[in-house]
């Protein structure tokens, strides 16, 4: 069941970059033309990034970042951007995407940065604070009742 679960999860992923990618391509056409689409790759998680950052420092919840992207989407599908052969013509960029995916996935898969037998139990705590809490700064998993904060670390002044 566990397995279904990480499949699940991967697909997921998948899902939500190319959701966000296609959502994106409509407005980067008129300056990129035929580049738009393997573009809009990149270029849609740096504004997802961009958006859930911002999101963080207002604390507001960070899916909000998706709706910038739900709204693109919806435009798009309204003006008719989306036509079944133009984006027939260009799945072959999803194929030299998918490659890159997999073999990134197969990267973490063989080599976790974080395991049972490392002594990396901190940036663990750490991620599994990041993903509970939706607003950022999360909650300190050392500390109760503390944020993670870089400007509140301690030193040792002698």
């Amino acid at each position: 069941m566990n397995l279904l679960l990480q499949a699940c999860d991967v697909l997921l992923w998948a899902g939500l970059l190319k959701g966000l990618q296609m959502a994106l391509w409509p407005r980067l056409r008129p300056a990129l033309g035929d580049y738009a689409y393997p573009a809009a790759y990149p270029a849609s998680l740096l504004l997802f990034a961009l958006a859930t950052w911002y999101c963080g420092l207002f604390h507001a919840p960070v899916a909000l970042a998706l709706l910038v992207f739900l709204a693109l989407g919806v435009y798009g599908i309204r003006r008719g951007d989306y036509r079944f052969s133009e984006i027939r013509s260009l799945l072959s960029w999803d194929a030299v995407f998918l490659v890159g995916f997999l073999f990134a996935l197969s990267v973490r898969f063989t080599n976790p940065l974080i395991g049972y037998f490392s002594e990396q139990y901190m940036n663990h705590a750490f991620i599994a604070s990041i993903i509970r809490e939706p607003v950022v700064p999360p909650l300190d998993p050392w500390f109760s009742g503390g944020r993670l904060s870089p400007s509140t670390t301690t030193s040792a002044t002698g």
